[in-house]
């Protein structure tokens, strides 16, 4: 596809986040920082994937399911991203598909926007994401509140080094 990113790249990218949990998972230990963009908070595996909400627009049809995940197309200006996260539990490896998330995006030092993060079947798997406006340069703070049914709530914080129009 001419500029823009494929199904089978945006579904490489989903499945990065999956086989980063193998990868990750022996050398996590409390809220240690894994691989880049992950963390164990309270015995979840919290990974993280942010790309470019045109990825998305570009990458798939009108009609598909992926293009309206949020209840409507992709936000247009390059200052939106795609947030997602993969949930996994850090003891067993096996991927939580029953979770409710929050998330709170925010530059160090200032005010965030908070949303649910909706739950999503992309290229197979389990995530949970929203858009975003990442319109700064800099350090992002993503905070999670993640709820399970008949579990204490799990706070997490994971950071994200950003580059505006990128």
């Amino acid at each position: 596809m001419s500029n823009g990113f494929s199904r089978r790249q945006l579904g490489l990218l989903v499945a990065g986040l999956g086989a980063s949990a193998g990868l990750g998972r022996a050398y996590a230990k409390g809220k240690d920082v894994l691989q880049g963009h992950a963390i164990v908070a309270d015995g979840i595996a919290i990974y993280l994937g942010v790309i470019p909400s045109a990825m998305i627009a570009r990458g798939y049809a009108m009609s598909a399911p992926e293009h309206m995940m949020h209840g409507g197309p992709p936000p247009k200006g390059v200052h939106y991203h795609h947030v997602m996260v993969a949930l996994y539990d850090n003891s067993t490896g096996k991927r939580i598909t029953d979770a409710k998330v929050t998330a709170t995006v925010r530059p160090l030092g200032l005010g965030g926007t908070t949303k649910a993060m909706a739950p999503f079947m992309l290229a197979g798997a389990m995530t949970y994401c929203n858009y975003f406006d990442m319109p700064e340069n800099g350090v992002y703070r993503i905070d999670l509140q993640i709820e399970r049914p008949g579990k204490a709530p799990v706070k997490a914080e994971l950071q994200y080094t950003h580059v505006a129009g990128n």
